[in-house]
């Protein structure tokens, strides 16, 4: 939805101040598209959130004992999580766009 607002902004202010017409504002906008970029975006981001979840809710699970404990959980969840996209951040972008 940023995207979206920030091209309807860019719109607004091509179209109130002159610069281009809304046929050249389309073209510019479609110019430098790309389906892949978008198929890769939609894969990466679903894996990311499934590896979020897997690894949040596995720290969870397991956790024992207090509140100490359920804050080292999180801490070490939020590490894990971090790490793991970073991983496969590489690999997917190495697999998908070669």
């Amino acid at each position: 939805m940023g995207s979206f607002n920030r091209h309807f902004r860019g719109l607004g202010a091509t179209l109130l101040s002159g610069a281009a017409t809304l046929g050249e504002f389309k073209h510019g906008l479609m110019a430098f598209f790309m389906p892949m970029n978008f198929r890769v975006m939609i894969i990466k981001s679903c894996c990311f959130a499934l590896l979020l979840s897997i690894i949040a809710c596995f720290q969870g699970y397991f956790v024992k004992g207090g509140a100490v404990e359920v804050g080292n959980a999180t801490t070490r969840a939020f590490v894990q999580s971090n790490i793991a996209i970073l991983v496969f951040d590489y690999i997917i972008a190495a697999i998908l766009l070669q």
